[in-house]
């Protein structure tokens, strides 16, 4: 007789949602390892361009930034094509702000 927790839980995670997993993991720990790179490189880039305490904050801080903003921007068309009834050549940022609203 099986367990009643097991079979309300329902089955374990096959071969698709573990693919699934890692191909949505992946650039998650990439970002990470480019930040951490970027820590770790620091101390040689304020040896070599001297910069001051505020600088070397906006060094670190723009990275994580264009990172943000290019995320953004490419989330953007994605969720436009993904809604119903909205096609992708509508979605595209070179088109006038009208051809949206008329699409």
């Amino acid at each position: 007789m099986q367990d009643p927790a097991v079979v309300a839980a329902g089955p374990w995670a096959g071969t698709r949602e573990w693919v699934g997993l890692s191909v949505l993991a992946l650039p998650a720990f990439v970002i990470a390892l480019d930040f951490s790179v970027l820590n770790l490189a620091v101390p040689d880039i304020s040896r070599q361009l001297m910069p001051s305490a505020t600088e070397v904050l906006w060094i670190v801080d723009i990275y994580g930034f264009m990172l943000a903003k290019r995320r953004a921007v490419s989330a953007a068309p994605s969720n436009c094509a993904a809604r119903s009834g909205c096609p992708s050549s509508a979605c595209t940022p070179a088109r006038p702000v009208s051809a949206w609203a008329t699409a």
